[in-house]
């Protein structure tokens, strides 16, 4: 295990193209945030987060590379910028670009593993690789729902030749931090959906206040990931530096995953209140937070070793509170649904001095 390196300029270039994608990926849930559209979100998301995630693991394995290595992410870079371009149109059925933009990452992976295979390490199955691509190709003449078993397959391929990997160098900080970002990036969508809401109400008094307490419900995810889940995932990371990179993997490359699009489903749905919102999109958003606290818990259990009652002291009263708030705050002005569903999501927390107050210290050897 390796400390203190420091995320690049070139990750951070690399990071805006993925801006790019969150927004194209989140703006159809603003004009239809229903269960459906954001099952179609997953489905665009898990392809786009396999290509950040095995990105940002290679470089936080191997370091940045010289002139050829930044060469190859920003052709990459490209690629994605187009993947984004049609990441729109494919959340309403035509999924030929998106589908073919994938392919050509995967194209371009074979590519440069060909090149530089002698020189940098290769990071992977090509095989898989392979295989991915052929069903991602299959599936660019078709269209939903039948494109949806071939990325399945293709992804899932490409997802379970990364479990037969079992060590490697981690750095703690910069997988952290790194993680961190991606979340940041999701919740900067949503401080952009919100001053888009607010210029769009002209900034009346009403629309001030919905804004400042959907922002409040940003902040509160913000501050419950940051106090608790990642700085409880590095301290993990760190007391058991035999196991860091199986660690890692389930922390951050699987366990990010569903996290991360539950905040993107959050921050569309805050987005929405500003203007007309849906009938179903505060139970939509509180299902999200619900998602987002049942993986951390999975996590905390499972991975970092705390006790299920300690866990379940937070996890409990959050589900029972949200479920309610979603359920029964339907007819609520929007000022006040993100004001109940701030208070949903934080109570508890606050109230068993867990998460916001006290983070716990995973059990060594658990």
């Amino acid at each position: 295990m390796i400390e203190d390196r420091r995320v690049g300029w070139l990750e951070l270039f690399y990071d805006l193209m993925f801006v790019a994608l969150v927004a194209q990926l989140a703006h159809p849930l603003v004009g239809d945030p229903s269960f459906r559209a954001a099952l179609t979100m997953l489905a665009l998301f898990a392809p786009v987060w396999w290509v950040w995630v095995s990105s940002t693991v290679y470089t936080n394995l191997f370091g940045e590379g010289g002139a050829e290595r930044r060469v190859a992410v920003m052709g990459q870079m490209a690629v994605v910028l187009v993947m984004a371009a049609g990441a729109g149109d494919a959340a309403h059925g035509r999924t030929a670009l998106f589908a073919g933009s994938y392919v050509a990452v995967l194209a371009g992976l074979l590519l440069v593993r060909w090149l530089l295979g002698r020189r940098h390490p290769r990071g992977g199955s090509s095989a898989a690789v392979l295989i991915s691509m052929t069903c991602w190709a299959a599936s660019i003449p078709l269209h939903p729902p039948l494109v949806y078993p071939l990325w399945a397959a293709g992804t899932g391929v490409e997802i379970a030749t990364a479990l037969y990997r079992r060590t490697g160098s981690v750095d703690v900080s910069h997988l952290v931090d790194r993680f961190g970002g991606f979340i940041i990036i999701v919740l900067g969508e949503g401080v952009a959906q919100l001053v888009s809401g607010l210029v769009a109400a002209h900034s009346t008094p009403h629309s001030v206040a919905t804004a400042v307490a959907a922002f409040a419900v940003l902040c509160a995810v913000c501050w419950i990931y940051f106090d608790f889940g990642s700085t409880l995932a590095a301290s993990t990371l760190r007391n058991r530096p035999h196991d860091a990179f199986v660690l890692a993997r389930r922390i951050f490359m699987y366990g990010h995953f569903l996290p991360a699009a539950a905040l993107m489903t959050l921050v569309a749905g805050l987005g929405t209140l500003l203007g007309r919102p849906s009938p179903g999109v505060l139970w939509l958003m509180s299902a999200a937070l619900m998602i987002f606290l049942c993986n951390n818990a999975f996590l905390a259990v499972t991975t970092v070793g705390q006790q299920p009652a300690r866990v379940a002291r937070w996890l409990v009263p959050s589900l029972a509170l949200l479920t309610l708030v979603g359920r029964l705050g339907q007819n609520l002005d929007p000022a006040l649904q993100a004001a109940a569903l701030f208070a949903a999501f934080t109570t508890p927390a606050a109230v068993n001095r867990l998460v916001i107050l006290r983070p716990v210290s995973p059990r060594r050897g658990a």
